[in-house]
C-alpha cells in the first residue's frame, strides 16, 4: 500500500494531447461559428439601417411608443414637413443620460441638427449667449427644470431657452442670456443641487429660474430615481471596468445583444407601470378598482417641494442672485383632454400630478410664497391639441410659458428693490 501511495500514476501524454486537441477544435469551430454569426448580423443591421434611413418617412418614435393617435402631430410642428418632424424626434429620443456626480446623471453633450447639448451642460438655444456668461454685457438667467423645460420634442429654437430669451429681450429692451439647464427626469432637488454645484463653480447668473410640478409628483418617494432602462441608457460610468458602449455597438453580435436586451427591459417596464382606470372621484383605481390613498405621500412631496424652495433661496442670497419659481402646466390639470392625443395611454406617474396640482394650489394659496409664479392653469381656456407626447409641451404650448414666466421676470425685475431694475 506504501509502494502504491508513493508511486505517481502514468501520465497518458497520447491522451492529453487528444484532450486539448478536441478543446482547440471546438473552440476554434466556436470562434468561426460566431464570426459568421457576427457577418450575418452585420449584413442584416446594414439592409435595415439601409431601409431605415434610406425610406421617404423614417420612423416616428411618438407613433412608435402611443401607436396611432387620434389626431395628427404634423400640427402641432407649423412649417415642418412630415420627414422633418420624424428626424427630429429620432434626433431627441435617441439620445442618452450621462452619469454626473451628486446629481446622478445628466444630459450628453451633442451636436445634431434639432438638438444640442453644450459640454457645459446647457441646450443651446438661439442666439445662445457665450460660456462662461458675460453678466456686465446681458442680464445671465440660468433656466432649470426637468424634460419639459430641457424641451423633448422641438428643435433647439423653440425650446423654452430660445423662446424665454427672445420674448424678455423684447419685453425689457436689453440684452438677454438664457441657459437652458433642463435635463429629463430632473425635479427639485436635483436642481437645487445643480445649482449650487454651478455657484460653488464660479458661475453666478443675474437671475436663477426654477420651473417644476410634473417632475416633483413623478419623484413621491425616492430622491434621485431612475429606472432601470434609464440606469442602461448611460454611455460613461465613473469607476467602471466596463467596455465602452460604443465599442460593444461596433460589433453587431453585441448591437443585437444590447437589442434584446432594450427590448425584454421595455416589456418589463410596460407590464409593470400599466396604469388602471381614471376615477372621476380624484383618486387613483389599482388593477382591482379599488382607491388608493395616497395623500399623505402627495402632501410630502409639496413639502419637499417647499424646502429645496427654501434653500435655493438661500444660496440665491448668499451669492446675490434673485430665485424665481415657476409652477409648470400639465395635462392633467384643467387642460381639456378632448384636444389631448394621448388620453389612452396615461403613464401611472401622470396621475400623481393630477391629485397632487389641487394640493399644490391649496398650498400656494395658504402660503402665498414669494417670488413664485403660478402657471399651471395657463392651458384653462385653449381648446387645441399642446402636447408632443404624453408630457412635453408643443411649440405653441412653450410660446405660452414662455409669456407666463415673462411676466413674472418682468415684475420681479420692476420691483424698487430689485438691483436689476432700470
Amino acid at each position: 500500500m506504501g509502494n502504491l501511495l508513493g508511486r505517481s500514476l502514468p501520465i497518458d501524454r497520447h491522451k492529453l494531447a487528444r484532450l486539448w486537441q478536441g478543446i482547440a477544435f471546438r473552440a476554434w469551430n466556436s470562434f468561426i461559428c460566431l464570426l459568421c454569426l457576427n457577418l450575418f448580423l452585420a449584413l442584416v443591421f446594414r439592409v435595415v439601417d439601409a431601409y431605415r434611413y434610406g425610406q421617404t418617412n423614417p420612423t416616428n418614435p411618438v407613433k412608435e411608443r402611443y401607436g396611432q393617435l387620434e389626431g395628427g402631430l404634423l400640427q402641432l410642428y407649423p412649417g415642418m414637413s412630415e420627414r422633418q418632424v420624424n428626424d427630429l424626434l429620432n434626433e431627441t429620443w435617441k439620445r442618452s443620460l450621462i452619469y454626473e456626480p451628486f446629481t446622478g446623471f445628466a444630459e450628453v453633450a451633442d451636436k445634431g441638427k434639432y438638438v444640442n447639448v453644450s459640454a457645459n451642460g446647457y441646450r443651446v438655444g438661439k442666439d445662445q449667449g457665450p460660456w462662461p456668461p458675460q453678466k456686465e454685457q446681458q442680464l445671465v438667467i440660468f433656466l432649470f427644470g426637468g424634460s419639459t423645460v430641457f424641451s423633448y420634442g422641438v428643435a433647439d429654437d423653440v425650446a423654452l431657452g430660445s423662446r424665454l430669451q427672445e420674448t424678455l429681450q423684447a419685453r425689457l429692451a436689453q440684452p438677454v442670456a438664457v441657459y437652458n439647464f433642463g435635463r429629463g427626469y430632473y425635479y427639485s432637488t436635483q436642481e437645487r443641487i445643480l445649482f449650487e454645484q454651478l455657484l460653488s463653480a464660479g458661475y453666478v447668473p443675474d437671475m436663477a429660474i426654477f420651473v417644476d410640478g410634473m417632475n416633483d409628483f413623478y419623484h413621491t418617494q425616492m430622491d434621485l430615481a431612475l429606472r432601470p432602462t434609464d440606469i442602461s441608457r448611460q454611455d460613461q460610468e465613473v469607476n467602471s471596468p466596463a467596455l465602452p458602449r460604443q465599442l460593444i455597438q461596433s460589433v453587431a453580435i453585441g448591437r443585437f445583444a444590447q437589442a434584446i436586451q432594450a427590448r425584454l427591459q421595455n416589456l418589463v417596464y410596460k407590464s409593470s407601470t400599466t396604469p388602471g382606470p381614471l376615477a372621476k372621484s380624484g383618486l387613483v383605481l389599482n388593477a382591482e378598482g379599488n382607491a388608493t390613498n395616497y395623500q399623505s405621500e402627495l402632501v410630502s412631496v409639496v413639502e419637499r417641494y417647499f424646502r429645496n424652495k427654501a434653500m435655493i433661496e438661500g444660496a440665491s442670497t448668499t451669492f446675490g442672485v434673485q430665485s424665481l419659481f415657476v409652477w409648470q402646466p400639465t395635462p392633467l390639470y384643467k387642460y381639456d383632454l378632448n384636444y389631448y392625443l394621448f388620453k389612452t395611454r396615461f403613464e401611472p406617474q401622470q396621475l400623481f400630478s393630477r391629485d397632487g396640482y389641487p394640493i399644490m394650489n391649496k398650498a400656494v394659496d395658504r402660503r402665498k410664497p414669494e417670488k413664485f409664479i403660478w402657471c399651471a392653469d395657463i392651458q384653462n381656456d385653449i381648446h387645441e391639441p399642446l402636447y408632443v407626447d404624453s408630457v412635453h409641451y408643443s411649440p405653441k404650448m412653450i410660446g405660452m410659458v414662455a409669456t407666463c414666466i415673462a411676466d413674472g421676470v418682468k415684475h420681479a425685475l420692476s420691483s424698487a428693490n430689485s438691483k436689476f431694475a432700470k
